[in-house]
């Protein structure tokens, strides 16, 4: 469970979520005291790999990426051929009835032009490939109003979209109500170029 806002253009990518990984069954909330960077980056195939709800599957995708020998490849779309089959493959060692979305950002290896791909298990990770949202923030969870992508004081206007965010989860009885906390990551992406900032804390955590 992940607050995420994200905007990307053919050359640069802006990703921003929280780090509060809590452990929920049934609505019940078990564990809120671990937290974690949910975006991370693999620069020697210039992509970034994050996911919202089930930190389980979305830490051992990663961790399989990063780790299996015999899986080969160069870029973001190689990275795509192969996620749909190993997801699903991945997936079938949890419960059936865990959710979870895995989204997939990087420089294509052809074009040079940035690409995403989400992975939903709704779908059975099915993969479907993102279209660039130039000016409006693309926003989970949703929030009303309307907030345009612009060059001035932005990373505050994340933060204040990630605080109501927050603020409609928090008041919310929904059994599959979002845990927001934790600090506030920014990650920019352009081509050979990444750039991740810690930029508020919303006072759950130690500020150091």
């Amino acid at each position: 469970m992940s607050a995420l806002i994200l905007c990307m253009r053919e050359d640069y990518l802006l990703l921003s979520m929280d780090t509060l990984v809590s452990c929920v069954d049934k609505g019940i909330t078990k564990s809120l005291s671990r937290y974690a960077t949910k975006m991370h980056i693999l620069p020697h195939i210039n992509c970034v790999i994050c996911g919202v709800e089930s930190a389980e599957i979305k830490f051992s995708w990663y961790d399989f990426v990063t780790n299996n020998n015999s899986l080969i490849v160069s870029g973001i779309s190689s990275l795509d051929s192969v996620a749909q089959y190993n997801l699903q493959h991945l997936a079938n060692s949890y419960s059936l009835d865990i959710s979870c979305d895995i989204y997939q950002f990087g420089i294509c290896e052809y074009d040079g032009k940035m690409k995403g791909f989400v992975y939903r298990s709704k779908n059975n990770y099915m993969s479907e490939k993102l279209q660039y949202n130039k000016e409006n923030f693309y926003i989970r969870p949703e929030i009303t109003g309307d907030y345009i992508f612009n060059d001035g004081g932005w990373q505050q206007e994340l933060f204040n979209i990630m605080k109501m965010q927050k603020e409609n989860q928090d008041s919310s009885d929904a059994a599959d109500k979002v845990y927001i906390g934790g600090v506030m990551q920014i990650l920019e992406m352009k081509k050979d170029v990444y750039k991740l900032v810690n930029y508020r804390n919303f006072g759950d955590v130690w500020k150091g």
